[in-house]
This record gives structure tokens, sequence and C-alpha cells, in this order.
């Protein structure tokens, strides 16, 4: 499990890396523009997006309309901001009350501010997340794949061991008939060496 969040981690980097460069490159458009071009691309993308200022206010949320972004209480304490505050970046699994599901967080500090021509004020974080829902849901196809192969290949070593041992075993039988042969009076049998 530990391999596959570590995985899953690396895809969530990747993706804050590319949310970045498109907010970057945003082209002097209205904040309402921005906003819905933000969205569109966090939920073509499968992913909650989140960017927060340095003091903790959410600028933009993926899941919310833009008028209800005032309502949304400061992240400056939530745990994958306070380790990209110290390292960089950060993650989390948590319940997120805004959507009422379990989720994986993903924070990367930006360090270059983003161009005035881009109208979401001072963004600090850029934050990714994924429900847990979906982390689950793959770890159980790859725990059943791991199960059917694992079938698959106790029932090949089962039938392979009942061959090579009826192979094994198939001289002792005869040396065994003969013998019973030679007990039971018939002396010109022979037990080939």
């Amino acid at each position: 499990y530990n391999y596959f969040q570590s995985r899953l981690i690396e895809e969530l980097k990747t993706q804050a890396n590319q949310a970045e460069f498109i907010v970057r490159n945003l082209n002097g458009r209205t904040s309402a523009a921005t906003y819905l071009y933000l969205q569109n691309y966090a939920h073509s993308a499968n992913v909650r997006l989140t960017l927060i200022d340095s003091t903790g206010k959410v600028i933009f949320e993926s899941e919310l309309p833009q008028e209800k972004i005032a309502t949304v209480e400061n992240h400056l304490n939530r745990k994958e901001i306070q380790e990209a505050i110290s390292k960089g970046t950060g993650t989390d699994i948590r319940h997120s009350v805004t959507i009422d599901t379990d989720m994986l967080y993903f924070a990367k500090k930006i360090y270059q501010p983003f161009p005035s021509k881009v109208d979401l004020g001072e963004v600090t974080f850029v934050r990714i997340a994924i429900p847990m829902t979906t982390v689950n849901e793959l770890m159980s196809k790859i725990r059943a794949k791991i199960v059917i192969a694992s079938v698959v290949i106790l029932g090949f070593t089962i039938a392979v061991t009942f061959l090579i041992s009826r192979r094994l075993a198939k001289p002792i039988r005869e040396m065994a008939k003969i013998a019973e042969e030679i007990r039971a009076g018939n002396l010109k049998q022979r037990i080939p060496v």
C-alpha cells in the first residue's frame, strides 16, 4: 500500500505542477472567466484544485462556485499546508468538510509569484486532492488482480507437481506390482534394473 500511495503522491505532484503551469499562463481573463476555466480544468483532470494565499485564505476551490469562496475556512493550519511551508510540499489524508468525503491531499508552495495578468491575487500554495474512494477502488482492483494471479499460479503449481509426482512414482508402482507377483509365487518375474 505504501508503494502505491507514494506513486499516487508523485502523480498528484505532477498534476500540481501542471496546474501551476496553467495558472501561470492564463492570459488576462476576467476573474469569473478564470474561475470557470480552472473549474473546468480540475473537473477534466478528475482532481480537486485549491489555490491558497500566504495567510491561508482560499482564493480558488474547484468544488465551490466563486460566490461561495469567501465562506471557506482558513487553510493555513492544514497539515499539508504546514508541511509545504517547511518542506516545499506536503500531504495529508483526512475528511473534507467542504465536500463531505475522505481525501488524499498534496500541497505545493509557489516560490515565484504569478504574473500580475493572472487575476487570482497572491497564490502561495497549489493544492491537489483526490477522493480516497478513488484510491480504495484502485487498491481493490489491484488486490483482485493479485488474487487471480495467485490462484492461477497455485493451480499451475499443483498441476505440475501432480504430473511430476506421477512420473516419479510410476517406476515405484511397477516395482511394487512385480514384487507382489513374486510374492504370489510367480518367480519368473524380474525387476528391471
